[in-house]
């Protein structure tokens, strides 16, 4: 699966992504190019939020977590290697074997 980048700021979340915990918020810039297509590594989703695993521009040994809505999907393709799992909790996640 692929996707491009169309936004790479906070402005551009939907409030229920926003969690100043975490530094996401309005002013948060985050590591994306615009316009830069990445390739998908894993999706997963958590009260209603969906993240996609990406090796975004500072890359550091594995894939990180960033918002959907900062992407639109170029290749809806997944892949083979993808397994699905629905926890106990009711979160999802879809990804490589762990």
């Amino acid at each position: 699966m692929k996707i491009r980048c169309i936004a790479n700021t906070g402005t551009s979340l939907p409030e229920n992504y926003l969690d100043p915990a975490v530094n996401r918020t309005t002013e948060t810039v985050f590591r994306l190019t615009v316009g830069k297509e990445y390739v998908v590594y894993a999706i997963d989703e958590a009260e209603g939020n969906v993240w996609y695993y990406i090796c975004d521009d500072n890359f550091i040994y594995y894939p990180q977590k960033h918002c959907a809505p900062l992407f639109e999907v170029v290749d809806d393709r997944v892949s083979k290697y993808w397994r699905f799992k629905l926890w106990e909790n009711g979160l999802l996640e879809i990804a490589f074997p762990h």
